[in-house]
């Protein structure tokens, strides 16, 4: 496992799938302004 990333470092990259199943990788967003949201459904 690595040490997360410190303030200034780049965040490193992950896939994640979005809301529509669409598999997403935060390198696609490079240039671009990235709010993740984390949040835990009860269905």
């Amino acid at each position: 496992m690595s040490a997360p990333p410190r303030i200034g470092q780049q965040a490193p990259d992950f896939t994640a799938v979005d809301q529509n199943g669409k598999t997403v990788h935060l390198s696609d967003a490079r240039g671009h302004k990235v709010v993740l949201v984390f949040y835990r459904g009860y269905w």
